[in-house]
């Protein structure tokens, strides 16, 4: 009879304090302000609840995983990117700036691409925008029979 009694218990407690978990992945979004002919593309951004730590970026065909110091996804951010020519034709340098305007920090990444004829002088801005993505979560029917497993199996070895 004691042991019905804590399962009983053990089902209450799962079924009503079973807490609201929010598990928010971001999605990087990278507005034009200037006609963008080959804008960066945002694959993934690495974050902790609100606060985004890394971005990876693809910009020209090029991956640039830029890694911020970890900033709400709700600042305000701009970004900057060129290809150019660099030190001596056909070699190329390709750029990624995001500043981040709500506390000045600022990000840098230069890739230099040697002899390469197929990029073009190209200079694009505009602003980036970090959007939170809703994640699947187990539903509270599927953790109550989790649960209830548990105390089954429990139940068996220590009875």
């Amino acid at each position: 009879m004691r042991k019905i009694l804590w399962i009983i218990l053990a089902v209450v407690f799962v079924t009503v304090g079973a807490p609201n978990a929010h598990a928010d992945s971001y999605e990087a979004t990278f507005i034009c302000t200037t006609s963008c002919e080959f804008p960066p593309i945002a694959l993934g951004v690495v974050s902790s609840g609100p606060i985004i730590s890394m971005v990876d970026v693809s910009y020209f065909g090029y991956f640039f995983p830029i890694t911020l110091n970890p900033v709400p996804y709700n600042d305000t951010f701009t970004w900057f990117a060129e290809s150019t020519t660099a030190f001596s034709p056909p070699d190329r340098t390709i750029s990624v700036d995001i500043l981040d305007k709500s506390n000045g920090t600022d990000w840098y990444i230069l890739y230099y691409v040697p002899n390469y004829i197929h990029l073009s002088d190209n200079t694009e801005r505009g602003s980036l925008v970090f959007t939170p993505v809703a994640t699947p979560e187990p539903r509270s029917l599927a953790l109550m029979v989790l649960g209830i497993g548990v105390l089954l199996v429990l139940r068996n070895r220590l009875g």
